[in-house]
């Protein structure tokens, strides 16, 4: 008896095993559901990502294939120069559009992580 009083008088915050034990499903059942649905968000993300930027290829494919059909059908030079010019616009529009898609993907994995390091 001596022992688990010095035990306890040592300790005296300990809890019981139960408790403990119901702490540890309690933080196990907030970080895996809270782990689970950042997943869900991520993955969310990913997809209006890679949807925009695909898109954004198949229009590029098709204003290439009209772009250099324009050209063969151009009666001069300065016409075909015109067509490749309108086509590479377009290029670079989408190469900024490219940018500023991933810049936002950037930004919500940054503040999902802020928001992950906030709760922890």
């Amino acid at each position: 008896m001596g022992i688990e009083h010095k035990r306890d008088s040592i300790h005296p915050q300990d809890p019981s095993p139960q408790a403990a034990i119901a702490a540890a499903q309690d933080a196990l059942r907030r970080n895996t559901s809270v782990f689970w649905v950042n997943q869900e968000k991520l993955l969310d993300s990913m997809q209006e990502f890679t949807t925009g930027w695909f898109e954004r290829r198949h229009a590029g494919a098709h204003a290439a294939l009209e772009a250099s059909r324009a050209m063969a059908r151009a009666q001069n030079p300065a016409e075909a120069f015109a067509q490749y010019q309108l086509w590479a616009k377009g290029a670079m529009e989408r190469t900024l559009a490219d940018a500023q898609a991933l810049q936002k993907q950037m930004l919500k994995a940054a503040e999902a992580a802020k928001a992950q390091e906030l709760r922890s």
